[in-house]
């Protein structure tokens, strides 16, 4: 018999797998599209983590769209910095933004958003931005 224990950790598991499956697929994504240079994508995907880390969620989300533009997110990416801004915000409205009106797009929910929540996109996102990192060296290394 499985303890509340055992069940968090399972969900923590299946959390992991999740966001590792959801950043491959966005890597692969990225590499296999034509629209924009994947390096360039590639290449922020490397310095994602310490973007968040240093400037925070909401500023790094401010510079990929003054980069990359704002857009319909479910428009193609025409540059890196756009993609970029896509994948984050198609990965919090499936966790911590879920259920959001859809005419906003994450930067708008999360200068909104509490503190409480803020933390908790940003713990998402720095989440993801790691496994986005390593996958994104692994494609890197691929192509050599």
């Amino acid at each position: 018999m499985m303890d509340s224990n055992d069940s968090r950790l399972n969900r923590s598991r299946d959390r992991g797998r999740n966001v590792a499956l959801w950043a491959w697929e966005s890597v692969e994504k990225a590499a296999g599209q034509s629209t924009y240079k994947s390096e360039d994508y590639m290449a922020l995907a490397l310095k994602l983590p310490s973007m968040l880390q240093v400037s925070g969620l909401g500023q790094t989300l401010a510079f990929l769209a003054a980069k990359g533009g704002l857009e319909d997110v479910n428009s193609s990416p025409k540059n890196g910095h756009r993609a970029i801004f896509c994948d984050i915000d198609s990965f919090l409205r499936e966790g911590v933004f879920k259920g959001e009106r859809s005419g906003r797009n994450t930067m708008e929910m999360v200068l909104d958003c509490e503190p409480s929540r803020y933390r908790i996109a940003l713990r998402e996102a720095q989440e993801m931005a790691d496994w986005l990192k390593r996958f994104a060296q692994a494609k890197l290394q691929e192509e050599k």
